[in-house]
């Protein structure tokens, strides 16, 4: 059973991430005006999209693109310690122009510092920008949370862990902790949407609270946790209105790229949902950073119940970027066993 939920969860994300490209940056009402509705399928994105057009119907972006190539260091090294690995592994992947050129603010900020490229960055004199309170921690860890099912404290330590000298600020890693958090519980057997929602909010105070402890940088606004709590009400009141549920998630919660935004928008997309497939759909066509709500939600839907997905949707993303999940959730539970 966990090797097929960890399958879920991998192939979710990249099916997520590449649906959500399609629709990255636009409104939900461009969404609907372009598709005749809701976009359900995997969809080659135009030009006025976050990847400028150049993806393939299919193609993931760069959150898993970077998580897959973590994933890899991690089995190969058989367990996740030290933690350099993710600066490590982004000096590598960054080194790909294709990459660096879709990569997130901070991701690709992050990578010049680390090579040593000056970017002409025009705030260094800030105490924090807040520009980098960016949901591309927490976008990435499923690379981290699928080796920690049902542990969701180990599953947010070694997250943050991961991440922080990336993403250094206590925003974007009580997003990733939320995440952490979240995906460990739904890899769980017994996992319920509640249950996975519940994860969601412990986790956003332990990644702010991990994040503290390591001296991440403080921002001045609102805490991850609470949107969440937010975001869930939300979803619950319009369970049974989906049209409605998108309009005040995104009014009341936001969609922006920023992880006190769209990290709770997930979950109120979940809980407006019940955690089935139509969380994935309500992820990508809830507007804006589309992309990588998509890729949150698909992780999430595909570890709580793998079959949720559509096996077309997944055939299309592995053969795009010659994905073998099987063997990856395989290499995993192997790794769990010892």
């Amino acid at each position: 059973m966990i090797e097929r939920k960890l399958y879920g969860c991998i192939s979710g994300a990249a099916v997520g991430e590449a649906m959500g490209a399609a629709t990255a940056t636009w409104t939900t009402d461009m969404i609907r005006a372009a598709h005749g509705g809701y976009l359900t399928t995997l969809q080659k994105p135009p030009v006025s999209t976050k990847c400028k057009g150049r993806f393939a119907a299919g193609q993931p972006g760069d959150a898993f693109t970077f998580s897959w190539q973590l994933l890899g260091r991690f089995v190969a090294d058989g367990e996740i310690h030290g933690e350099h690995a993710a600066a490590e592994e982004l000096l590598t992947w960054g080194a790909d122009p294709d990459h660096l050129d879709s990569a997130g603010y901070v991701t690709r900020e992050s990578y010049c510092a680390l090579a040593g490229i000056d970017t002409g960055y025009r705030y260094p004199f800030l105490t924090f920008d807040h520009h980098k309170i960016s949901n591309e921690a927490a976008a990435r860890t499923a690379a981290v949370a699928v080796f920690y099912p049902g542990d969701c404290e180990t599953a947010c330590q070694k997250a943050i862990m991961v991440y922080k000298n990336i993403y250094n600020n206590m925003v974007s890693l009580s997003g990733a902790g939320a995440m952490a958090a979240a995906i460990s519980e739904a890899l769980r057997e017994s996992a319920t949407c509640h249950s996975v929602l519940a994860a969601a909010v412990h986790g956003a105070r332990r990644g702010y609270d991990i994040a503290d402890s390591y001296r991440a940088q403080p921002a001045a606004c609102p805490l991850v946790s609470r949107r969440i709590e937010l975001a869930i009400e939300i979803g619950l009141k319009y369970q049974n209105d989906f049209d409605r549920a998108i309009a005040e998630i995104e009014a009341c919660v936001g969609n922006s790229s920023a992880a006190n935004e769209s990290v709770p928008a997930v979950f109120g997309c979940l809980a407006a949902t019940g955690g089935s497939a139509a969380a994935l759909t309500m992820a990508v066509n809830l507007g804006n950073d589309t992309d990588m709500m998509g890729a949150m939600a698909g992780a999430l839907v595909g570890a709580l119940d793998p079959e949720a997905l559509s096996p077309a949707d997944i055939q299309l993303v592995s053969a795009v970027g010659s994905y073998d999940f099987a063997t990856m959730a395989a290499n995993i539970a192997r790794q769990m066993q010892g």
